[in-house]
């Protein structure tokens, strides 16, 4: 898709508009959502505490949407408001920050022997972590199992009612992609 980007310059003191032309990524709406929503989790983490309208001036999203957005991560609690900030005139601004106790995610790390998880909070900081090893020769079956398992118990050790974000799978090493298999 063209986007359509004007530009002022001035010849000879005289103003005048010229049109140039940028490729731009297209999406669907869901893409865009998630998209923006993204950029506004990252302002809030690089830049929180920080109010919807200095998100909304920085990342060039309109005050609405960034005001919606901002609601959704609210309600899922993601984030939350810390406080207010100095006002220049009209309403204190509302102070967002990331809810680093909203949840934790899963890391695995998959190898020929062994199975490593972590759980990790949104921090980054690892709360636990499993090792489990797999015999020579095991099934593609026996294997995911094995896998199954190293999840279920990681949660099952650390189920304190907060929100599973994510797991995130890892392989070394070369990887047959065609039949699913690693390859040593």
């Amino acid at each position: 898709m063209i986007s359509p980007i004007l530009t002022l310059f001035d010849r000879q003191s005289k103003w005048s508009i010229k049109r140039k032309v940028k490729k731009i990524q297209t999406g669907d709406n869901f893409f865009i959502k998630s998209h923006n929503l993204g950029i506004i989790l990252e302002m809030i983490k690089s830049r929180g505490p920080i109010s919807r309208v200095e998100i909304s001036s920085i990342t060039g999203l309109s005050r609405s949407t960034c005001s919606m957005l901002v609601d959704e991560l609210l309600a899922s609690k993601l984030i939350i408001e810390t406080g207010k900030s100095k006002s220049s005139g009209g309403r204190k601004p509302v102070l967002l920050s990331i809810n680093f106790d909203a949840g934790f995610v899963i890391g695995i790390k998959l190898m020929v022997e062994t199975i490593e998880a972590a759980l990790v909070d949104l921090r980054g900081n690892a709360i636990q972590i499993i090792s489990e090893n797999i015999p020579e020769n095991t099934s593609q079956s026996k294997y995911l199992q094995k896998l199954s398992s190293v999840i279920e118990k990681i949660i099952q050790d650390y189920d304190e009612g907060k929100r599973l974000f994510g797991i995130g799978i890892g392989m070394s090493g070369l990887v047959d992609s065609e039949n699913g298999v690693l390859i040593e």
